[in-house]
């Protein structure tokens, strides 16, 4: 595997996505635990050369080849679940943070359009409201 995602420690770490020549995107995904490497479920759309994040049971990966994406996605330490996608579709990016709030910013763009992105956007995460109602006055 080539241009995996990565979350967590060296005690406590995850990989994901990456490619597989010729032109395959499994999204394989294993959980590390300090001596033992351990598949765990895959992603949901496999990538490679994306920005990731977060920890081992609270990742995210975001954009990526094959065919430059927008696709963002979160780990919950059993399975992959979709999220709102990036704005702007970019693969060879950077990220950073932990999993609900990232950041993911610069990368390449869709191939033959110019030049790379320079463009940050921060992932703050689903919320939620109580409305008129959900709310119990007794």
């Amino acid at each position: 595997m080539a241009n995996i995602g990565t979350a967590g420690t060296s005690t406590a770490g995850l990989i994901f996505g990456g490619n597989q020549h010729p032109n395959a995107w499994p999204g394989v995904s294993q959980s590390f635990n300090g001596s033992t490497w351990t598949t765990v479920a895959a992603q949901l759309t496999g990538t490679s050369q994306g920005g990731a994040g977060g920890t081992q049971t609270a990742a995210w990966g975001a954009g990526g080849a094959p065919s430059t994406q927008s696709v963002y996605q979160k780990y919950d330490g059993t399975s992959w679940l979709t999220a709102p996608n990036l704005a702007t579709a970019r693969n060879n990016l950077a990220g950073a943070g932990q999993s609900p709030d990232s950041l993911a910013f610069a990368g390449a763009p869709p191939p033959g359009s110019g030049i790379g992105r320079v463009n940050t956007e921060e992932f703050t995460g689903e919320t939620t409201a109580d409305t008129a109602s959900t709310i119990d006055f007794d």
